[in-house]
């Protein structure tokens, strides 16, 4: 195991992926497992909800007590999203210390930005039970709705711009690098060409920069000490 991290410098940031599915884990404990049509995930739609409407279908068939299991599932997402934030911000370093690409610490700032952006979110989607649970509250509803929106978006677009960054370690490349690695590129694409935000958009959208999570897990794993000296700049 020590040789193997010695081969492969990017292997130990690929380790945050163990913490990361144990709280993706807790997480689904405490969501409710059905979901608004078109979602793949209750969370999804509560992340992505425009009306008072909307939150009243969400809530409309669960008690007061699988409102607060939603709750204790955002806090725990604090926890995951300090993990895969930590995860990003260590491989953008390392990747721009070992290939010698000062721009890719850009990716450091976006980073950290999604954290930002994913922590206020959650503030707001904790306001957003207290809401629906005391009644008379549809003007600070629709506020706190609003202000969801604006964080929700900052978080995915921000992913969304954040891997295709990524992708610029790759274009040179030989092809059966390089078409693969076009994954990163899919969510920003798929964003800048999708632009009615319906349901099934949002899930293949979210799935895009999930599916971008597992590539860069997979490369930080598999990538050799010998390709990085080779593609240093």
């Amino acid at each position: 195991m020590k040789d193997y991290f010695k081969n492969h410098p990017l292997g130990k940031i690929g380790l945050f992926v163990i913490p990361i599915i144990i709280f993706i884990i807790l997480m689904e404990m405490f969501f409710p497992d059905l979901a608004p049509e078109g979602f793949q995930s209750f969370i999804l739609a509560f992340e992505f909800a425009q009306t008072p409407a909307d939150i009243n279908n969400l809530f409309g068939n669960l008690s007061a007590e699988e409102i607060w299991k939603t709750d204790v599932g955002n806090y725990l997402d604090y926890g995951y999203m300090i993990l895969y934030t930590s995860l990003l911000i260590s491989a953008f370093n390392k990747l721009a210390k070992e290939l010698n690409i000062k721009y890719l610490r850009i990716g450091i700032y976006i980073s950290i930005l999604v954290f930002l952006s994913d922590f206020i979110e959650n503030i707001f989607l904790l306001k957003l039970t207290t809401n629906y649970l005391d009644s008379g509250q549809e003007a600070e509803m629709i506020s706190n709705l609003h202000f969801l929106n604006i964080f929700t978006w900052a978080k995915w677009f921000s992913l969304s711009i954040l891997f295709a960054l990524l992708y610029s370690i790759f274009y040179k490349e030989k092809w059966y690098i390089k078409i693969p690695m076009v994954v990163f590129l899919f969510p920003l694409l798929y964003l800048i060409a999708s632009p009615e935000r319906t349901p099934e958009m949002l899930t293949n959208f979210t799935n895009a920069i999930f599916c971008c999570f597992a590539v860069l897990v997979l490369f930080l794993f598999i990538t050799p000490k010998k390709w990085l000296e080779k593609n240093r700049r």
